[in-house]
């Protein structure tokens, strides 16, 4: 099994990492690694608005905390990009990007 290594570092210098923009899920496909078989997601595209509200909405397995796994890095993608500010998130440093998000479970 094939699984992607997460790198610290990041393109994009660290002092500039903006969380007030725009998010982007731009033609997103994904599986889990344990069942590479079964796509959860399949051209997702989304962009939640800097100056909205945005709920992410659906029934259990719909893939609501898959895209926050995703924004967070947790996994990526098998096709697409994730954006924010217009600055894919794999530019970003890892644990850098990580501070900027909040997570409250389920």
């Amino acid at each position: 099994m094939n699984e992607t290594q997460l790198s610290e570092d990041s393109v994009v210098p660290e002092e500039s990492i903006n969380m007030n923009g725009d998010i982007q899920f731009d033609n997103i496909e994904f599986s889990y690694p344990t069942r590479p078989d079964v796509l959860v997601l399949r051209n997702l595209t989304l962009t939640a608005r800097a100056d909205e509200i945005t709920a992410l909405v659906g029934s259990s397995g719909a893939g609501k905390s898959t895209c926050v796994s995703l924004l967070s890095r947790f996994y990526e993608p098998l096709s697409g990009r994730i954006a924010i500010n217009n600055r894919l998130i794999a530019d970003y440093n890892l644990k850098k990007l990580r501070q900027k998000i909040g997570i409250v479970s389920q």
